[in-house]
């Protein structure tokens, strides 16, 4: 929201885990007793998936399309694919492995973490390397929701060094995170 100058129309709460689980939370919030969650309190919207509330967000507030190509754009259809590919598969992925590895050595199970180390490998980075080409952000020059929705994963995985064999994403991260909103959401200093 940074980007698109609309932080004063939103207001962002942060929650801590135990927060997330409180009966009035799972009620008239999140039943998940998850974040993110967005509410409105002009008509009672309530949105608790990431990104429907990444949608919403955007119709709302980036109507020029600054963020976001326009239906019926050319680079909508790409844009979507890029979307749905980190909601649905990179972000998936990324955070289980980053998850599981925070757990004392002798709980990891070492299949599992094989297994999803060869998808980041033989799969998914090599599918956003291709994804990125030669280009500065996935839509070409300039950065789209879908280079900010990317970042978080791969926070994880720099985090933990898959970016390492990957010099394209590891630039394309470097790009992203000194964004404003990744910065306000990412940094050790943050309140978010």
């Amino acid at each position: 929201m940074l980007e698109l100058d609309a932080l004063s129309c939103i207001r962002i709460e942060v929650l801590t885990f135990p927060d997330l689980k409180k009966p009035a939370y799972l009620k008239d919030v999140n039943p998940m007793g998850t974040s993110p969650a967005f509410t409105s309190g002009v008509d009672g919207l309530r949105l608790f998936e990431s990104g429907a509330i990444l949608c919403h967000l955007l119709e709302v507030y980036d109507t020029k399309h600054e963020m976001h190509p326009a239906v019926g754009s050319a680079q909508r259809p790409v844009y979507l694919q890029n979307i749905f590919y980190v909601l649905t598969t990179v972000y998936p992925t990324v955070t289980q492995l980053f998850l599981h590895l925070l757990k004392p050595v002798d709980q990891q199970d070492q299949t599992f973490l094989a297994s999803a180390r060869t998808k980041w490998k033989d799969y998914i980075a090599p599918t956003l390397v291709l994804e990125l080409g030669e280009k500065l952000f996935l839509l070409g020059d300039n950065l789209s929701a879908a280079d900010l929705l990317l970042g978080k994963p791969l926070n994880n995985a720099n985090d933990l060094g898959l970016l390492d064999a990957f010099p394209t994403l590891k630039a394309f991260f470097d790009r992203v995170s000194i964004r404003p909103s990744f910065e306000m959401a990412y940094s050790a200093d943050s309140k978010f």
